[in-house]
């Protein structure tokens, strides 16, 4: 039967780890905050939606960018 729960052995043994893996956490919740407050934001300030869909397109660009970039270069040296 396989597991259907994640091993959160490393969590429970290794305080380096499970503060890397809290502050982790930490970060990833307030950068989505941060999408989410920037968003309201423009929407309040321009009562716009194709605003704040530009605002997400242009967040989203460099992320392809980078990505194709990234991929690319990762291959070359793999």
């Amino acid at each position: 039967m396989p597991r259907l729960l994640a091993d959160i052995t490393p969590l429970k043994e290794s305080p380096a780890f499970r503060r890397l893996y809290i502050g982790s956490a930490l970060s990833a919740i307030g950068t989505q905050l941060t999408i989410v407050a920037v968003s309201l934001q423009i929407y309040s300030l321009t009562q716009s939606t194709f605003s704040v869909g530009l605002l997400s397109l242009f967040a989203l660009v460099p992320l392809v960018v980078a990505g194709l970039y990234g991929g690319a270069i990762a291959d070359a040296q793999d």
